[in-house]
């Protein structure tokens, strides 16, 4: 019969074509019809600042000022140039910044303020193309550069290209899920800081580079976190912390420190965490430590450590297919099977960051 319906069949299955066509165009028509209504706004220092800010040449002055007139949907451009405020957005907006060195959000000055979050995005925001610096309070970095803290919860957004600096956090995700990828961060507690008091947040950190004098990224309580691709570089912490993070895959991620530290490279809590692909370079006190019966270690290289891979005593985690070398101790409390090795990877030029494997390095072909 192939696709064919019989005659028999026609009034039953043309009606049901009939009803999924009827549907798609309603969907399509409603869409097109919300796009209608979806304004474009902009934000300059030459405009005139005239509403709706519609063109650039009646842009508003201020970002928050777009926002304050703006609806579900609506896009706001940003030119290049310094704005002075901390912005709340609202759900649905797109924020498209001219570059993420000269678009600048700048709350530096408010120190009448503890803890400044210089953007608060609502739900199913974008956020894109700005560089944010955000005020200290008494000599000391406090705040975030953007947040998503909201006691709701389930705000879904889109944070991507940006530059963040000056600040205690880079990106605080509080009860908020969504992606962050393709930043710059450089923060002085967390880079980007992942926790929720509701269960199956769940965030994707993809591709970033991120600097940090304590931890570089950090997920607490009932998130799951796809954490995959970044340059993470401690200056006198850990690469990555998992706190009591429900589940977290940490994938070809690339964890370096040029300081001695009593930190960790990766720092797994003891829930679900697999390991797998990353280099871990530096002078960490661990390199991947206290693994537990839920951790899954396969296919990382460690080196210059303290202690390379530890095994948490009483524990049977996943230790396959790594390669700890020239660390003080390669493996901690574990006798590692045939699978993991300890020998000079024998990388293209380690100073310059080129990690390709040379002709005959014995990671070749030795990994799962």
């Amino acid at each position: 019969m192939g696709l064919l319906i019989s005659f028999q069949n026609f009034n039953k299955y043309g009606f049901l074509l009939f009803k999924a066509a009827t549907l798609i165009s309603l969907y399509f028509i409603l869409s097109f019809s919300n796009n209608l209504n979806c304004a474009v706004r902009y934000v300059s220092k030459t405009g005139s600042s005239t509403e709706p800010y519609t063109s650039w040449a009646t842009a508003a002055d201020s970002i928050q000022k777009c926002i304050d007139i703006s609806a579900f949907g609506d896009t706001i451009y940003a030119a290049n140039g310094r704005y002075k405020e901390m912005i709340i957005a609202k759900d649905g907006l797109t924020f498209i910044g001219g570059s993420m060195d000269s678009c600048i959000i700048d709350s530096k000055g408010f120190t009448s303020i503890t803890f400044v979050e210089t953007v608060t995005l609502a739900d199913s925001c974008v956020f894109k193309n700005f560089k944010i610096e955000t005020s200290q309070y008494q000599g000391i970095y406090t705040g975030a550069c953007i947040s998503t803290r909201s006691s709701l919860g389930r705000r879904y957004v889109i944070i991507e290209n940006n530059r963040l600096t000056d600040a205690a956090y880079g990106v605080n995700m509080a009860n908020g899920v969504g992606v962050v990828k393709n930043n710059i961060i450089h923060a002085e507690s967390s880079g980007v800081k992942v926790e929720t008091v509701i269960d199956n947040i769940i965030v994707e950190i993809k591709n970033n580079l991120i600097y940090s004098n304590s931890i570089c990224i950090q997920t607490f309580f009932g998130s799951y976190s796809k954490i995959i691709g970044n340059i993470l570089i401690a200056t006198g912490g850990s690469g990555f912390a998992g706190g009591v993070a429900d589940s977290v895959y940490l994938a070809n991620n690339i964890i370096l420190t040029a300081t001695s530290t009593v930190a960790y490279g990766i720092n797994p809590s003891h829930l679900t965490h697999t390991i797998v692909n990353n280099l871990v370079m530096g002078r960490f006190f661990k390199g991947i430590g206290d693994c537990t019966n839920y951790h899954i270690v396969k296919n990382n290289f460690v080196t210059y450590a303290r202690n390379g891979i530890e095994r948490w005593e009483y524990y049977n985690p996943v230790i396959k297919y790594n390669n700890c070398w020239g660390n003080q101790i390669n493996y901690l409390n574990t006798n590692p099977d045939s699978t993991n090795i300890s020998a000079d990877p024998m990388f293209v030029n380690r100073d310059s960051m080129d990690f390709h494997l040379q002709m005959f390095s014995p990671m070749i072909d030795a990994g799962d």
